[in-house]
């Protein structure tokens, strides 16, 4: 789901509301959602999760591209617990259409070209 589809959906269950209004509204949910996160440290919406703010310790890693050892440093990140009720509710059967590909970029989904499938650029392999 997209934030286009969100605001799809809720300007259609509010009678009356523009798509302009809906993307407001979101908009604002969001942004109080990032407020409260931020200076409390958390935002709980019950039956669903908790979303709060976790600590990740310095580290080393490997640049992949050199294989140098170089320092990753502390950060602070965003982590989700889903509530009792969310994780219940991903043990009964999808929807059908969240079994479907998205329109977009489906005819990349295998990482091949449908010129490479089909044997065009024989020669150079």
């Amino acid at each position: 789901m997209t934030k286009a589809d969100l605001v799809e959906g809720v300007a259609a269950q509010a009678v009356g509301m523009s798509r302009k209004s809906a993307a407001e509204l979101v908009d604002s949910i969001f942004d109080a959602i990032r407020r409260a996160i931020r200076n409390e440290g958390r935002f709980s919406y019950p039956r669903f999760g908790t979303w709060s703010v976790r600590l990740r310790r310095a580290r080393r890693g490997r640049n992949p591209r050199t294989g140098a050892e170089i320092h990753i440093a502390a950060a602070r990140t965003v982590g989700f617990r889903p509530a009792n009720e969310l994780k219940a509710t991903l043990q009964s059967p999808p929807h059908p259409a969240a079994l479907r590909l998205p329109e977009r970029g489906r005819e990349m989904r295998s990482g091949i070209s449908s010129s490479r499938r089909e044997g065009a650029g024989a020669a150079e392999r």
